[in-house]
């Protein structure tokens, strides 16, 4: 949740889904598209939009990179695929 005094554009990730799922509503129902979702906060927003556009969800599941002498180990420049694609 935010902090008193701090600003935010949406009150949360489900607030975050429903409301770009209003700007995607063109896309309802659209044959062949899927919503596809990145862990970590993502599958909330691409549940909310699955939903809204009644189309189906699916999770990219990926893994962080290490990056040697970085010092937030947390770094991630770019996802890869668990998979190894």
């Amino acid at each position: 949740m935010i902090k008193t005094g701090e600003f935010a554009l949406f009150r949360d990730r489900h607030d975050a889904g429903q409301r770009l799922a209003q700007k995607l509503l063109h896309y309802k129902e659209a044959k062949n598209t899927i919503i596809i979702a990145l862990p970590r906060g993502g599958v909330v927003v691409g549940y909310d939009i699955s939903l809204a556009l009644r189309l189906p969800l699916d999770v990219f599941i990926t893994r962080k990179l290490g990056a040697p002498r970085i010092l937030n180990s947390q770094w991630a420049p770019w996802p890869k695929p668990a998979t190894g694609i």
